[in-house]
């Protein structure tokens, strides 16, 4: 029996933390398993889960340095999926800044995030990359941001099969990070 370390208990921790965005009929849906990448030091590590199908995957999280989202890339292709749907969860510059390296990878993958943290992300997302990408070295952050569409659906679809979304965060949540990154 192996005892769980620091590094394995934030992995597990993490992993777990992914899956709250969605429901236990996940277990249900025609998933062959996931992958969970989780970044190194620089990129705070932050975990990414791929849910994969028989051909298709679906992303939680596209990470936060370029370094660390082309490394999940590379993980997702070696995996032999296609890549169709990025979800983020939340607004946290940490796991969506690496989309743009992603959706470059992966041009027919959808990025979506739901509604209310859609319209977080509207309103900070620029602020939130300037703030961090603007005064960082060249090549560590993408050079520009993107901005998933919103899904107001309460799933999102793995080869045909639904994959039910809690709600996000709280409203206290939302509200208390909406104006986080906006600039005066």
């Amino acid at each position: 029996m192996e005892l769980l370390n620091r590094r394995a208990l934030l992995k597990s921790a993490a992993a777990t933390g992914a899956f709250a965005a969605l429901s236990p009929s996940l277990a249900r849906a025609a998933t062959t398993g996931t992958d969970l990448f989780t970044s190194d030091e620089s990129g705070l590590l932050v975990d990414s889960v791929v849910v994969l199908g028989e051909r298709s995957a679906v992303l939680i999280d596209a990470q936060f340095t370029v370094g660390n989202a082309g490394l999940l890339a590379d993980m997702i292709a070696a995996s032999g999926r296609t890549l169709e749907s990025i979800l983020i969860t939340h607004m946290h510059p940490d796991h969506i800044l690496g989309l743009p390296i992603l959706m470059d990878r992966f041009p027919q993958a959808k990025a979506y995030a739901q509604t209310d943290i859609q319209a977080i992300l509207e309103h900070a997302l620029g602020g939130m990359h300037a703030a961090i990408a603007g005064g960082a070295p060249a090549g560590v952050f993408a050079d520009r941001f993107i901005l998933p569409e919103a899904l107001s659906a309460d799933h999102i679809i793995l080869e045909g099969e639904r994959i039910e979304l809690l709600p996000p965060h709280g409203r206290r949540y939302r509200a208390d990070h909406a104006g986080a990154y906006s600039q005066p």
